[in-house]
């Protein structure tokens, strides 16, 4: 019987863009095959939302469950989330929205046996956002949070 190693594959989901990983045989030893080889910095993907929503999309659980199993893995690891909003809304409602939207991956993150003080927060409202008002698929980047893992001394 021959050894086989995980693979790993992204799946581009729609026009919509959102991205999560599967893995052929599983979540487990494909994450424990990761952990052992992460750069000190990596961008792990979007949680890409609805207009308005802080609601988390099932089709990214598997890339957050692989976040929170890397970090339960590497003690060293900090994870860093960026909110964002697109911008249609009042500055002050975007900033709102971008920091609950920060606050429910967080929350979902723990929920899978995250430390919250791992987490590090920021978030942006709609002064980062680059999509022209008028292209629907450039305001649907916009309303996301990156998920970023680091070292723990802020290697990037």
């Amino acid at each position: 019987m021959s050894k086989t190693r995980p693979r790993i594959r992204l799946l581009l989901l729609s026009a919509a863009a959102y991205t999560s990983f599967a893995f052929a045989d599983g979540p487990w030893p494909a994450t424990a095959a990761l952990a052992s080889g992460l750069p000190p910095a990596a961008t792990v993907g979007s949680v890409l939302f609805d207009t308005d929503s802080t609601h988390i999309n099932q089709v990214l659980w598997p890339m957050l469950r692989t976040t929170a199993a890397l970090a339960r893995l590497r003690s060293d690891l900090v994870i860093e989330l960026d909110g964002h909003a697109d911008v249609r809304g009042s500055r002050n409602h975007n900033l709102t929205l971008s920091a609950k939207r920060v606050e429910s991956v967080a929350a979902f993150l723990v929920r899978q046996g995250v430390d919250r003080a791992r987490i590090k927060t920021n978030y942006y409202g709609e002064t980062r956002a680059g999509a022209n008002i008028r292209d629907r698929a450039g305001q649907l980047y916009d309303r996301r949070v990156s998920v970023t893992v680091t070292t723990a001394n802020g290697s990037t």
